[in-house]
């Protein structure tokens, strides 16, 4: 049976809120069954969840999760990623640290760090009581609509780390490669020489403090980052993510049927090749040998999930979750950059290539996959950055467009696409023409 198909929307940041309305109601539209949210522990805003570390304000999680309820759809909420706003409320009031920490998403080592941690405990716990109590009084089981994600690509490279390039990882990548979970158990500094936590020393406090009211869990996310066309993180991740995992791990496990989450992405840029939206899915699903059965290409998605079902406890009940997949232009080698393409942009065919890698990893025995993301992250300008359906200016009404990128997912589920989904046109790229029935 297919996987279920999820997508993941803006942050419950402040920064987002003119967003998640459109956003819900173009993934309840489009065949999708769930959602993927990040609570934005480090919203900045000062009507942000964490900004008064005395007093967290939940509107803005509480506003999203409406939403997503309203549309009757499940949740994946993200409550790791990011360490608290650094702002006084937290370094002075709570920590008594002095002065900021410098690596936000690590809080300060020693017992400076633990009243931090207790703060976050207490907040990521209200977060979860707020999404499984708003279900049940709704009328829905939390049990199967509700999902509680840990973190998001701690490792070096990732998301949720350090920048790979800062003074957190000393040594070179010979002794930090991309991919490493920053363990002392396994190697040494960071963790026994800087003033702050590793990623580790932090969860296995953090983690038993935490009431997951039973949900199922969704470990802190594999980044996979591809190492040109023969190599992924992911080698690294899963040889050094276990060490010093003496708290969180039985914690983990010891939940009904916990996912390992996983980030798979796959690009055409070392390969110098472009590809058509369906011989570019079924090259990132199946590798550049096209083999169903153990491809050699490292970076293909079979030969990533195949990794870590190798590697997870056989005696165990754990499933895999993508907890993203999309697809950018560069990654088809579009480019608006005559110097850097081998493909003219098309939203279109962008957008057909996301929904044939969609069709073909739900068939791939995993607990669900997350298309990333329905609206872009960074500026519009970069189309690097363009994963969405939406421009950044979602919200803003007179900026805000719709990529012709959304357009398959209309025709897919018979909705009409003769008018973008926000906005007055459709985003096209220079010399796009729609197809015919739509211009």
């Amino acid at each position: 049976m297919a996987a279920e198909r999820w997508c993941r929307m803006s942050s419950a940041s402040t920064a987002n809120v003119d967003r998640w309305a459109t956003e819900v109601a173009w993934i309840n539209s489009r065949g999708f069954v769930g959602v993927r949210v990040n609570i934005a522990l480090a919203d900045a805003d000062s009507s942000g969840l964490a900004y008064n570390a005395a007093s967290p304000n939940y509107s803005n999680p509480e506003t999203v999760l409406d939403l997503i309820i309203g549309a009757g759809l499940k949740c994946q909420l993200g409550i790791g990623g990011d360490g608290p706003p650094v702002n006084s409320s937290w370094y002075s009031g709570v920590g008594g640290y002095g002065s900021a920490w410098p690596y936000p998403k690590r809080p300060p080592a020693g017992a400076t760090g633990i009243p931090v941690i207790e703060k976050t405990a207490e907040i990521k716990s209200a977060c979860i009581a707020l999404m499984f109590d708003k279900y049940r009084d709704a009328g829905y089981n939390p049990f199967d609509y509700c999902f509680v994600e840990l973190g998001n690509e701690p490792a070096r490279g990732g998301a949720g780390a350090p920048d790979e390039m800062s003074g957190f990882w000393p040594g070179s990548y010979t002794t930090f490669k991309i991919g490493t979970w920053d363990s002392p158990g396994t190697y040494d500094p960071p963790g026994a020489s800087t003033p702050y936590m590793t990623f580790c020393e932090y969860f296995n406090l953090e983690m038993p403090l935490i009431d997951f009211k039973g949900l199922r869990l969704i470990a802190p996310t594999f980044a996979c980052i591809p190492d040109g066309q023969d190599l992924n993180g992911l080698t690294q991740e899963l040889a050094t993510c276990l060490s010093n995992s003496t708290d969180w791990l039985p914690i983990f496990k010891a939940t009904f049927k916990p996912m390992w989450g996983v980030n798979l992405y796959y690009s055409l840029y070392e390969a110098e090749v472009a590809l058509g939206a369906s011989l570019y899915a079924h090259r990132a699903v199946y590798g550049r040998d096209l083999r169903v059965e153990r491809t050699e290409d490292a970076n293909s998605a079979v030969y990533r999930l195949q990794q870590i079902r190798d590697w997870i406890d056989p005696d165990a009940v754990e499933a895999i979750r993508i907890c993203e997949t999309g697809v950018q232009p560069n990654f088809l080698r579009m480019s608006t950059d005559m110097d850097n393409r081998l493909r003219k942009l098309n939203y279109f065919e962008l957008g057909r290539a996301r929904l044939e890698l969609l069709d073909l990893l739900v068939e791939q025995d995993v607990d669900g996959v997350i298309l990333f993301t329905a609206t872009d992250d960074e500026p519009s300008s970069d189309p690097d950055k363009q994963f969405g359906v939406f421009n950044d200016d979602l919200g803003t009404v007179a900026a805000e467009q719709t990529y012709s990128a959304e357009i398959p997912f209309g025709m897919r589920v018979g909705e009409s696409v003769l008018e973008p989904f926000a906005g007055t046109d459709y985003q096209l790229a220079a010399a796009e023409v729609l197809p015919p029935k739509l211009s």
